[in-house]
């Protein structure tokens, strides 16, 4: 009788519990690499978001790198993370004649929007290869490049993951900062890119680029 007794608490402690368990793992975030087609409908219209006084002059340039910069997670306020409609601020001042050259650069940065794009990664590198331009090959952690460009500023250059996101930022001197994210779409599986052009003498805008994935 006494054993009985002993082995049936024995018993009840080796019945395993699930009490306090971690749960498991969630599935890994999609991953940005591919190669990626722009969707003109779904995407914004960088051009038509900023003031005709600054696009004079800014048309794309079909040898620049890409055209696009980019960072932060919304990181110009007005614009949530991951796909909510833009904002815009207009505080705009009179610019300099070298301002004025200067931003130029900067907005064609802003609105060269590749119609193909492919990115790859590896450990320390992303690379960006637009359909018309040179590819963009940006370090992953946020250490400064600088771009020589040929008749025009030098462009500074930073990148880094942002969790799932890469960020990449392009500062013209003089002429302002172009951001962009980069990150996959929460809830399917097309590739969202938010652009953000703060300029000189105070503009500002941001707007959204999608892409649908390109067949192999």
């Amino acid at each position: 009788m006494m054993i009985g007794i002993l082995v049936a608490p024995l018993l009840w402690a080796q019945t395993p519990s699930t009490a306090g368990q971690a749960p498991p793992p969630s599935a890994p975030a999609a991953s940005i690499v591919g190669r990626w087609t722009l969707n003109v409908g779904q995407s914004d219209r960088g051009a038509d978001m900023i003031q005709p006084s600054d696009t004079a002059g800014a048309k794309p340039r079909q040898n620049s790198p890409l055209g696009g910069g980019g960072f932060g997670n919304g990181g110009f306020g007005g614009f949530g993370h991951h796909g909510e409609r833009p904002g815009r601020a207009a505080n705009s001042l009179p610019l300099t004649d070298q301002e004025r050259v200067r931003m130029r650069q900067t907005l064609q940065l802003a609105l060269d929007a590749p119609s193909m794009l492919t990115i790859t990664q590896s450990d320390s590198t992303v690379e960006l290869t637009g359909d018309t331009a040179a590819a963009l090959v940006v370090r992953t952690d946020g250490i400064r490049q600088v771009m020589h460009v040929r008749g025009a500023a030098d462009v500074e250059l930073r990148g880094s993951w942002q969790g799932h996101d890469f960020s990449v930022q392009r500062k013209v001197a003089g002429g302002g900062t172009v951001t962009e994210d980069y990150f996959h779409a929460p809830d399917g599986a097309q590739l969202y890119v938010v652009v953000g052009f703060d300029g000189a003498g105070g503009r500002s805008v941001m707007f959204r680029r999608i892409y649908d994935p390109s067949p192999e």
